[in-house]
């Protein structure tokens, strides 16, 4: 006789799902389960989750929503290079779109080299930031070069 494996794991231990458990079985509508997604990401931020949705906003074109997003995985994870990585790239996508006279453009390049610093102290290779495409509008300025410099 076939067994329902769900029924029979809630009947031998009911319990809350997990929002993964809910996706994967399909348990409720897709919107009940998106909306567990949404609650538990809301309750346990997660620096990797912030850096994908922030790739996910680079590759939609929203720069500021990518940069915001990166912030708050630098706040979750302030010792791991990758999201100070994904400031720099933010920076630099926001940085490709803004005229070269708007005043906006002196704190988002600040904000750049500083992440980049800090993604080379913390141990992130300086010739993968050096030969990142992506970060090509900050070739032009010295302070990049210096941002590269391992901290001895």
């Amino acid at each position: 006789a076939d067994v329902d494996a769900l029924a029979a794991a809630v009947a031998f231990a009911p319990r809350e799902f997990h929002p993964a458990e809910r996706v994967r079985w399909e348990i409720g509508t897709k919107e009940e389960r998106e909306a567990a997604v949404a609650k538990y990401n809301a309750a346990r931020p997660s620096m990797y989750q912030l850096y994908v949705l922030g790739q996910a906003a680079i590759r939609d074109a929203d720069f500021e929503k990518a940069l915001d997003l990166f912030r708050r995985a630098t706040n979750l994870l302030p010792n791991y290079p990758l999201p100070w990585v994904g400031v720099v790239e933010g920076c630099s996508a926001r940085l490709a779109e803004i005229p070269r006279d708007d005043p906006r453009r002196a704190a988002l390049l600040t904000e750049a080299f500083g992440a980049v610093a800090r993604a080379v102290q913390l141990g992130e290779p300086p010739d993968g930031i050096r030969n990142e495409p992506a970060f090509a509008p900050l070739h032009d300025d010295p302070r990049f070069e210096k941002a590269l410099q391992v901290p001895k």
